[in-house]
């Protein structure tokens, strides 16, 4: 009996060393950030590192899944990525273009490539359908969509919002000049 519990303690030290030593996936360095409302997670602009390189993104938070009329916010682990550049100037006029598309007409539509991943953006990405949509109570809007498995996944975010983070973003360039 003895035994079995040192023989049992010393596999769960080795255990927690071995994972101990894993390294860390890259933290996220944010940009900056909108928050979208009370129970919305807020659209970020982030810096991460892939394979070496540093790359800007932008969050677009938890998408809903459904049907195309009803959407329900059920997956809470799963971020929405929109890849913007590998620079500050890049991701500033991604980010521009982005908010362009508010300015089409309603229901016009383009694709996009983005990530659909837990918590950090993955190499491999989807084309992803960006609608623009126009409500009287909302204004205009983008539609962020990608079928998976027979259901649709979107997100979506409004012009003010994009126009906000674009500020922000510009900000953050002033003040850390260095970092293009």
């Amino acid at each position: 009996m003895k035994r079995t519990v040192i023989i049992l303690a010393m596999l769960v030290i080795w255990i927690a060393s071995a994972t101990a030593q894993q390294p860390l996936p890259h933290p996220r360095h944010d940009i900056a950030q909108v928050s979208m409302g009370e129970n919305e997670d807020p659209l970020e602009v982030f810096r991460y590192e892939l394979d070496g390189e540093n790359y800007y993104f932008l969050s677009l938070g938890n998408m809903g899944i459904g049907g195309k009329v009803i959407q329900f916010n059920i997956d809470p682990l799963f971020e929405f990525f929109i890849p913007l550049g590998k620079t500050l100037e890049e991701a500033t006029r991604e980010l521009e273009k982005i908010q362009g598309y508010c300015k089409e007409a309603p229901k016009s539509s383009r694709m996009l490539e983005g990530c659909l991943h837990f918590y950090y953006p993955k190499e491999k990405r989807e084309q992803v359908k960006v609608t623009t949509r126009r409500s009287l109570i909302i204004g205009r809007t983008l539609e962020f969509a990608l079928e998976r498995e027979g259901y649709n996944r979107a997100a979506y975010i409004s012009s003010s919002n994009i126009k906000s983070l674009i500020k922000r973003v510009k900000s953050y360039r002033k003040i850390h000049p260095k970092e293009e």
